[in-house]
């Protein structure tokens, strides 16, 4: 077979399937996820943001140095949608202590004020929140593995679409793929 009837074959699928396209395929970026594990990742504590008629469910851990340029990338879809911070530790004291700020306070204007970076600290005071925090995302964790499959990344985002179809982003997406989220976000 050659390339010309690949590309006829493979339409005409497409066309058969329901889809329009394979330009309307990625206008869904991520994998595809159980509506289980979004409520679980929804039931996490978290700091809202935004508004609009879907929502963007950002779970990151403070020390992760892409979760910043998230942030920046996001200033432009708070009309959209609304952007739910969703903080964990990710094993380092650093992000005990940004997890537990950010819970303590609740304010979306603290999001930015929770990313660290990884660096020696003294021995840090008590973290219930961000301690509860993460042995609720370890609860969690077997119906990531089921639907994403291997580690968790950070940031990773999540976010329902029309008829409950789930989307899972294992990283941070670049703007113009938050733009297609705002777009098919429900």
């Amino acid at each position: 077979m050659d390339r010309r009837r690949f590309v006829i074959g493979m339409t005409a699928l497409a066309a058969a399937s329901g889809l329009s396209s394979v330009r309307d395929a990625a206008a869904e970026p991520g994998i595809s996820a159980a509506p289980d594990l979004l409520a679980a990742v929804a039931g996490l504590r978290g700091v809202a943001e935004g508004s609009g008629r879907g929502t963007m469910h950002v779970l990151y851990a403070p020390w992760c140095p892409v979760s910043p340029e998230l942030y920046r990338d996001t200033r432009a879809f708070t009309g959209r949608m609304r952007i739910n911070w969703i903080p964990f530790s990710g094993g380092q004291p650093e992000g005990r202590v940004g997890t537990e700020f950010l819970l303590r306070s609740g304010s979306p204007s603290d999001i930015p004020n929770s990313f660290t970076t990884l660096r020696r600290l003294q021995p840090i005071e008590a973290t219930p929140l961000a301690d509860a925090q993460d042995a609720a995302l370890a609860a969690i964790m077997p119906l990531y593995y089921r639907d994403a499959g291997g580690a968790l990344s950070t940031p990773t985002v999540f976010y329902r679409m029309a008829g409950d179809r789930v989307r899972v982003v294992k990283g941070a997406p670049q703007a113009h793929h938050i733009e297609q989220i705002a777009l098919v976000a429900a």
